[in-house]
C-alpha cells in the first residue's frame, strides 16, 4: 500500500515535476555560463594579439622618430600610444 501510495500521489508528483524543472534551469545556466567563459577567453586571446601589434607599431614608430622627428608625425604616434593603452587595460 505504501508503494503504491508512493507511486501515486499527486504531491509526489508535482514535487518531482518541480525538480526536473529546477535540473532543466540548472543545465541551461550551467551553459550560459560556459558560453560567457568561452567568449570572455576569445575576447581576452584578440585583445592580447591586438595589444602584441599595437605595441610592435608603436615601437616602430619610436624607431622611425628616433631616426628622424619628421618620420612620423605626433598625431600619429598619439594615436598609437592610446590604442596600445586601450588594449592593455582589456588585457588587464
Amino acid at each position: 500500500a505504501l508503494e503504491e501510495a508512493l507511486k501515486h500521489s499527486h504531491d509526489i508528483r508535482v514535487a518531482e515535476a518541480k525538480v526536473a524543472l529546477a535540473q532543466a534551469e540548472l543545465a541551461k545556466i550551467r551553459g550560459d555560463v560556459a558560453r560567457q567563459v568561452v567568449t570572455a577567453e576569445a575576447n581576452l586571446r584578440a585583445a592580447r594579439f591586438a595589444l602584441e601589434e599595437a605595441t610592435r607599431r608603436l615601437d616602430a614608430i619610436h624607431r622611425a622618430r628616433a631616426a628622424s622627428k619628421t618620420a612620423v608625425s605626433r598625431d600619429d604616434q598619439g594615436v598609437a600610444e592610446v590604442t596600445v593603452a586601450r588594449y592593455r587595460a582589456e588585457v588587464d
